[in-house]
């Protein structure tokens, strides 16, 4: 969306116009690994989402156990409080 008091709403319309064109959204699929929002555009770097449901991660619940240590060390590290 585009802020109702933005210097510059017509550009900013564009700019939208751009990154939801085919143009815009190939170049975010292909240089920024993102997946495209409109049809029609394929990348050559990302999986088809259709695929990943293929993807089988074998990890063992048993092994995540240990919630409190991981909360520990997290707070340690700073990256929680």
């Amino acid at each position: 969306g585009i802020l109702k008091g933005a210097d510059n709403p017509e550009n900013a319309q564009k700019f939208i116009q751009f990154l939801l064109s085919q143009e815009g959204q190939q170049y975010f699929a292909d240089e920024t690994f993102e997946y495209p929002v409109i049809e029609g555009v394929a990348s050559s770097v990302t999986p088809s989402l259709a695929d990943l449901d293929k993807l089988a991660v074998d990890i063992s619940l048993t092994d995540l156990a240990d919630l409190a240590g991981t909360q520990d060390l997290l707070i340690e590290l700073g990256i929680i409080e």
